[in-house]
């Protein structure tokens, strides 16, 4: 269920096993999601393809990047497909698929999120994060003027991001324009989007980590109990 009045859209790609047996039973079940889902078809199978056009709220697109790293490729398709539909949604979201479990319902994440873009940050600093000191040094253009600003600071997690359509949209075309074909190149420009260009200037802020629980390294009894999203990452 969505919140009343609130039209929300989930962007998503993964791999068929996740998608089809944990990623989106858990969403629809215990997430009791209502809203529309855009699925970003990189490798599905036909038989899962032909399920999913039985939900009338699920939208399959197929990837037009020429990438091979999916993670970053996916803002190429996102813009593609978000740039036709943004306007018919209030709230939109995009999140991992083939490590991301729900286990709570959303509706109170997107009622925040219809008035600004929100996100999970973790405990450590960009600089612990070895690659993206590494990809400060590539082709990201201004890469070193971003890492600048964002080494010292906390690291905004690429996993789950949500806000107002209008800013998402802006958001998915920015980093699409300057993703490169590099893991975790996305996660770098999200940050600095938020360190350094302050997302345009449009409310934005961290939300508690229940809602993209960081459960890497943990048994699955000992993740937290609140977490709604749990990454596994």
């Amino acid at each position: 269920m969505c919140p009343l009045n609130i039209k929300t859209l989930i962007m998503v790609t993964a791999n068929d096993y996740p998608m089809m047996k944990v990623w989106l039973p858990s969403l629809l079940e215990k997430g009791n999601y209502t809203g529309d889902i855009l699925i970003i078809n990189y490798d599905l199978k036909p038989e899962s393809v032909k399920q999913l056009q039985t939900y009338p709220n699920i939208i399959i697109a197929n990837p037009v990047g020429e990438r091979q790293v999916i993670t970053d490729d996916r803002f190429h398709s996102f813009t593609e497909a978000l740039m036709k539909i943004y306007t018919n949604y209030d709230v939109v979201m995009w999140i991992d698929g083939n490590d991301v479990e729900f286990r709570g319902s959303l509706d109170q994440l997107f009622e925040i999120a219809k008035d600004r873009v929100c996100y999970v940050v973790e405990d450590h600093i960009n600089q612990d994060w070895i690659l993206g000191y590494d990809l400060s040094r590539q082709i990201i253009k201004d890469g070193r003027l971003m890492w600048d600003a964002i080494k010292f600071r906390l690291i905004v997690n690429c996993g789950m991001v949500v806000g107002p359509a209008k800013t998402m949209m802006m958001i998915v075309k920015w980093i699409s324009d300057r993703v490169i074909d590099n893991f975790g190149s996305d996660q770098f420009l999200l940050n600095a989007l938020v360190y350094l260009y302050d997302m345009f200037g449009d409310p934005h802020g961290e939300v508690e980590k229940k809602w993209n629980y960081d459960a890497r390294g943990k048994d699955i009894t000992q993740v937290y109990s609140e977490a709604v999203v749990v990454h596994r990452i």
